[in-house]
């Protein structure tokens, strides 16, 4: 009886209460209400943080992302966190999170709106890489799809950051107008943070084209329109383009005194990046002031703050600026061990950023007498500038060839909608006469555009024939000036090895005198003659066969004083000559003398120009 009734307890009561109380448990709705709530105050206190304080903007973002995992059906706030990360990490300075967490949101998006957003914001963060090309690719998508959807807004702030693009690029002229459009629109609508950023970077422009005095006019508009609005957090921005500007003027006092004002926490939200960016401003201030000590003291603060958040990109220019300290101290093996480092680690880095540490490279090798080094760095640097003028010749061209088709059609459209109106105006029984007029005038326009058309591709052709001729033109130049230079090194130590041979004559030192001047008739003999040969056959062929001619106009002329001529008509000195030749001064005079006196040259010809116009 007892087993009985715990069975029927068991069943009726106690079994139908648990299953009750589990699924009160697992499935209220009113704890999951509770829960998204949570969320989104946090999200909301995130988003208001993530101007002044990314980083606990991003700490509130992590726990809405961990309390969203497993939460299938909450695809909306999934996206709002995943985007608000992306954002925040981007403002923090971890450009690599912030790419992470924007690819994410794309699993989540719902709208083309938020597509466009992402599509923006990832723009954004290939900007602050230097990845313009990917930068761009991505803003124009955003702007298509604000046009499609007609958001007037979004369509101004692409084209704000779309002009961004356009002026690192070099672009000043489309970025130019650009800002110019998107600020219209934002200050018919009273947006001040996007109007301020739409006139400091017009500024920027002109401090771009050494304009400094129209850059300060824009910033200070900026400045006092801050100050109006109240929006603090903007200031750190403008008093850096401010230092940057006096720092151009050398007027290093009041570009420290910009600097200082980042720093007060009135005017400046300090996430680390931005104070590792203003002690690498002062860090270049101090430099030009010649204060090394102080210089290289907020560098090194710099480079802590990077390497302790992982901003690799501004870790790098510390690294730049501390290596040109120690070639400004002549210690040129620390600074060439340091910028080679440099040089092989700034992979996808900003082209100027290598041109600089070429350009550096060279300077500390030469300075340190490893002339091969240097010959070679200088290479580099040539090949670096050539690759990035033919680039923006490239992009030159096909803007060119943009804008004309554009300007075809708009021309093509407005001539069809003059003719619809007049179209209209004519009464019926004209129809037909006008329909064959349009014809016969869309007939010759079409013409008129395809010969257009093969005209200015001619052009296009003849202009590119021209500039390849005129590229290997100057890479022969650069060839011979680079012989010359090799020539000059090789005479350069052959004089140092003759100085020391000599000297060891005078002390009787080792082997017999008559011995070293065996070795010192064979190196007076044989120096060099091979790259000599070299040179001339180069120097022949560029000059139009010019050694082969004045041989043939002066017969009389030995072959000593045709190789002269060939170095005269490079106008380089007597001095460089005999140099280089290994003969004295007076032997060059005298040289000089016998090709006037053998080209029957009056007393008041010159004999450079004479060799120049044949």
């Amino acid at each position: 009886m007892k087993i009985e009734f715990l069975l029927n307890y068991f069943f009726r009561i106690i079994l139908p209460c648990s299953i009750l109380f589990t699924l009160a448990f697992c499935h209220d709705p009113l704890a999951k209400k509770n829960v998204n709530h949570d969320i989104e105050k946090k999200l909301f206190n995130a988003i208001e943080l993530r101007k002044d304080s990314p980083r606990e903007a991003i700490n509130h973002l992590l726990v809405c992302d961990s309390l969203l995992k497993g939460k299938i059906n909450e695809r909306n706030l999934k996206f709002k966190v995943k985007k608000g990360l992306g954002i925040s990490y981007h403002r923090f300075g971890n450009v690599d999170s912030a790419k992470y967490y924007l690819v994410e949101s794309l699993q989540y998006f719902g709208t083309k709106k938020e597509l466009g957003g992402i599509y923006m914001s990832l723009g954004n963060v290939f900007i602050s890489e230097n990845q313009f090309d990917s930068a761009k690719l991505y803003l124009e998508r955003a702007l298509k799809n604000f046009k499609e959807l007609g958001l007037q807004t979004n369509i101004a702030k692409a084209k704000l950051n779309l002009a961004n693009v356009l002026r690192l690029k070099g672009g000043f002229e489309q970025a130019l107008s650009l800002y110019l459009e998107s600020l219209d629109y934002f200050q018919a609508n009273n947006n001040y943070p996007e109007i301020i950023s739409a006139l400091g970077n017009i500024g920027i422009i002109y401090m771009e084209l050494g304009n400094y005095h129209d850059a300060k006019i824009y910033q200070h508009k900026v400045l006092k329109l801050i100050k109006r609005e109240s929006l603090y957090y903007m200031l750190g921005g403008v008093y850096l383009t401010l230092s940057k500007l006096h720092q151009l003027e050398s007027q290093y006092d009041s570009a420290l005194i910009y600097s200082n004002l980042c720093l007060t926490d009135k005017f400046f939200n300090k996430s680390p990046l931005s104070v590792a960016h203003v002690y690498f401003d002062m860090a270049t201030i101090y430099k030009g002031q010649g204060l090394i000590d102080s210089a290289k003291v907020y560098f090194e603060k710099s480079m802590n703050l990077c390497r302790k958040n992982g901003y690799s990109k501004l870790e790098l220019r510390n690294r730049f600026g501390l290596a040109s300290l120690e070639l400004s101290g002549k210690e040129y093996d620390m600074a060439s061990s340091a910028l080679e480092q440099l040089s092989n680690e700034a992979y996808g880095f900003h082209s100027r950023f290598h041109q600089d540490v070429f350009s550096n490279l060279y300077n500390a090798c030469k300075n340190k007498g490893d002339f091969k080094m240097a010959l070679y760095f200088h290479e580099l640097l040539l090949e670096l500038k050539d690759s990035l003028s033919n680039e923006q010749i490239r992009e030159q061209v096909l803007e060119k060839e943009k804008k004309y088709q554009l300007g075809v059609k708009d021309a093509e459209v407005k001539y069809l909608q003059q003719l619809v109106k007049k179209d209209r105006a004519i009464g019926y029984g004209t129809i037909g006469i006008m329909a064959l007029s349009i014809l016969l005038l869309v007939f010759v326009m079409l013409w008129a555009t395809k010969k257009r058309s093969l005209l200015e591709k001619e052009k296009q052709f003849a202009t590119k024939e021209n500039q390849i001729i005129k590229t290997e033109l100057e890479l022969k130049n650069r060839e011979l000036a680079s012989n010359l230079l090799h020539l000059s090194s090789i005479q350069e130590i052959l004089q140092q090895i003759k100085s020391k041979l000599k000297k060891q004559i005078k002390a009787g030192q080792f082997i017999t005198e008559n011995d070293l001047q065996v070795i010192l008739q064979y190196i007076d003999n044989h120096e060099n003659s091979e790259r000599w040969r070299e040179f001339y056959d180069r120097f022949d062929e560029l000059e139009g066969d010019f050694l082969t001619k004045i041989a043939s106009f002066y017969p009389k002329l030995t072959a000593a004083e045709i190789r002269l001529c060939g170095l005269l008509r490079l106008n380089l000195t007597n001095k460089d000559i005999a140099f280089l030749t290994n003969r004295s001064i007076r032997t060059v005079e005298n040289l000089r003398f016998r090709i006037r006196k053998k080209m029957n040259l009056s007393q008041n010809a010159n004999l450079v120009q004479h060799l120049l116009a044949i």
